[in-house]
């Protein structure tokens, strides 16, 4: 996969397989289609400091992602 990130700070993949999300400490959250392409379907930039962690919902179609400011996404 070519996220562009710098630093992967973590990682989660979806229960299904399809669906990879990377956190990055340059605040970036890369949504990876693997049926799409190897570059991500879409990269968030939602955080004022860097990614700590990210991860898929369970059951329903949702991923959060938590930084060094404080908050959740």
């Amino acid at each position: 996969l070519l996220s562009g990130c710098r630093w992967i700070s973590s990682i989660d993949i979806h229960p299904s397989g399809d669906h990879v999300i990377i956190g990055s400490l340059d605040r970036r959250m890369c949504w990876f289609d693997l049926d799409l392409s190897n570059t991500p379907y879409k990269t968030l930039k939602y955080h004022e400091r860097a990614i700590r962690s990210v991860g898929f919902h369970r059951r329903y179609p949702l991923m959060a992602s938590s930084s060094d400011d404080g908050s959740i996404h």
